[in-house]
């Protein structure tokens, strides 16, 4: 890709992506913060958007890097791949975060499902280790 690529586009577009991700990564912040400040009011939902937001915080970074190139051209070309296995990994891990908060909500709703936490091991499996597995691969 030409490192320019970015110096070409739209400054409406680039403008919107950078506030879009900007606002990303503080909401995640945002949450994460508020996981750990305040311990009391957690449950498992809550415990499975905090893995939501971790993802979409990764996420938010990858997107940010790509403005480090309008600064100096040849970062670019040396954060690439770096930039690409946080946008992979997050995009991945946000979706499949995503899906077990719904199946969670599915069994407790559908089937009456109230102990998640002794599945706590496999949610965080399917939503992180296998976005990691794609992006090693």
């Amino acid at each position: 890709m030409d490192p320019d690529h970015h110096h070409s586009q739209h400054p409406l577009f680039i403008s919107i992506h950078l506030t879009v991700s900007f606002l990303s990564f503080v909401g995640s912040l945002f949450m994460i913060l508020v996981h750990f400040l305040l311990k009391r009011t957690q449950n498992f939902a809550l415990y499975l958007i905090f893995w939501i937001s971790v993802s979409d915080f990764i996420l938010s970074i990858g997107r940010l890097l790509s403005f480090l190139s309008f600064f100096d051209s040849s970062i670019f070309e040396n954060i690439c791949q770096f930039q690409a296995i946080l946008v992979n990994f997050g995009t991945i891990s946000s979706v499949l975060s995503i899906f077990c908060v719904s199946w969670m909500l599915y069994t407790t709703v559908v089937h009456g499902t109230t102990d998640h936490y002794a599945r706590k091991s496999k949610y965080l499996l399917f939503s992180l280790g296998i976005p990691a597995l794609l992006t090693i691969m």
